[in-house]
């Protein structure tokens, strides 16, 4: 998305506080587990402007007044709280008083609020009308225009004419936000792939190099094979089938050192786990690959010997 937010409405985020929460009749966890959620005050068309979709209930509105304690929770604190069960009517809250506590009317999509690499937290919202205050707050704007950066000095001079006692400061599209929460995953990424094209010709060569010399250093017992009657493709195969086996043993060690190095792959992925069989499997079948296309060329080379030629310099 493009836009950074909406032309009729300013819908306003204030990041409120964070804290252990309980919920109402028993928690699925340990007594010393219980998990930190974050607070949010929101206002306006926050959800619809951002695009945050209500999983399940409702989203707040004129209902939830000041003396309203109703509550959105993202769908991460509705899966750790209640699993599978319905979240909508159930209450949460911190000690004993459950007379306060939150009541859930609303289930939202996740939110990176960390940025794209960081995991969304677990978070529960309020509506500003509800008893919200706060000195610092952002407002997103939306807007259709391909450049949605035209939309700022307009934003400024809408908040002058209420304020202009009122900063507005850290300016950003939505472009910006998130290639400042990429940019470093982005160059990590673009040196490994760098790293790892290396290794896979370096691999490449040194399969060719090891496969020639054998080839090389056996061409008499090609000579022979092929003088008593095998087939040329039969010779090639065998080449193949020889470097295909130190290959597979390769790939092997290389899984190992792989599993050897979860914790330091850990911080660099992000939704991906680094014992992922599929990751595992497509990197080990692209060496294999790599390496008997190494292979093959001395191999067409061993299948072409003429075996009067060897025997006799032999």
């Amino acid at each position: 998305m493009r836009s950074i937010g909406l032309t009729s409405h300013v819908p306003m985020l204030r990041y409120g506080w964070n804290g252990e929460m309980t919920r109402e009749g028993g928690n699925p966890w340990g007594p010393l587990e219980n998990p930190l959620v974050e607070y949010r005050w929101i206002y306006g068309d926050y959800l619809k402007t951002l695009g945050i979709p209500v999983l399940a209930g409702r989203a707040l509105d004129h209902r939830d007044g000041p003396n309203s304690l109703n509550a959105l929770i993202n769908k991460a604190m509705a899966d750790k709280f209640w699993p599978n069960q319905d979240p909508i009517g159930k209450r949460f809250g911190q000690g004993t008083d459950v007379s306060k506590y939150y009541i859930v009317v609303g289930v939202i999509g996740n939110v990176r609020s960390y940025g794209l690499t960081a995991k969304s937290p677990y978070e529960f919202y309020r509506n500003f009308d509800q008893g919200g205050y706060s000195s610092v707050m952002s407002a997103v704007i939306r807007t259709d225009s391909a450049d949605p950066a035209w939309v700022i000095p307009t934003a400024r001079q809408i908040v002058a004419s209420m304020d202009r006692n009122v900063p507005v400061t850290a300016v950003q599209t939505m472009d910006d936000v998130v290639a400042a929460s990429v940019g470093q995953p982005r160059l990590l990424s673009a040196l490994s792939s760098l790293f790892g094209g290396l290794a896979g010709l370096l691999a490449m060569v040194g399969v060719y190099g090891v496969t020639s010399y054998n080839v090389r250093r056996q061409r008499r017992e090609y000579g022979i094979r092929l003088a008593l009657g095998a087939d040329a493709r039969a010779v090639r195969r065998l080449i193949v089938r020889r470097g295909a086996a130190v290959s597979v043993a390769g790939i092997a060690l290389g899984a190992v050192g792989g599993l050897l190095l979860t914790r330091v792959l850990q911080s660099m992925l992000n939704d991906v786990k680094p014992t992922d069989p599929v990751v595992y499997a497509a990197n080990a079948a692209m060496v294999l690959i790599v390496s008997m296309a190494a292979c093959y060329v001395p191999a067409l080379w061993a299948g072409r010997v003429d075996p009067a030629v060897v025997l006799r310099s032999e």
